[in-house]
């Protein structure tokens, strides 16, 4: 559950590479103001670090973050192979 910190968060589908690096620079932004951590690449993904200072993204983006306050996580997941198919959602397991 997210609290008053992490709640607008924006969730949702990821479908163009535009939306993808809305949310980059979205979560970017939040990561500035310490209201996300970044805490892992997953499999096959790319450091956030890289690709949030514009250097590009692999075929795919696969990050969690977590809120400092109520450790809510949250999981960044884009395929970018063919097209642009992701999200950005809330992870309930915690660490990966």
């Amino acid at each position: 559950m997210c609290c008053d910190q992490c709640q607008h968060v924006p969730l949702g589908q990821i479908s163009s590479a535009d939306q993808l690096k809305e949310v980059i620079l979205q979560i970017a932004t939040a990561q500035q103001d310490g209201i996300l951590k970044c805490e892992v690449v997953g499999d096959l993904g790319d450091p956030f670090e890289q690709f949030a200072s514009g250097a590009g993204w692999g075929e795919f983006v696969n990050n969690f973050f977590s809120c400092p306050v109520c450790d809510q996580w949250f999981q960044l997941h884009a395929m970018t192979v063919s097209g642009i198919s992701g999200s950005l959602r809330k992870y309930p397991w915690g660490l990966p």
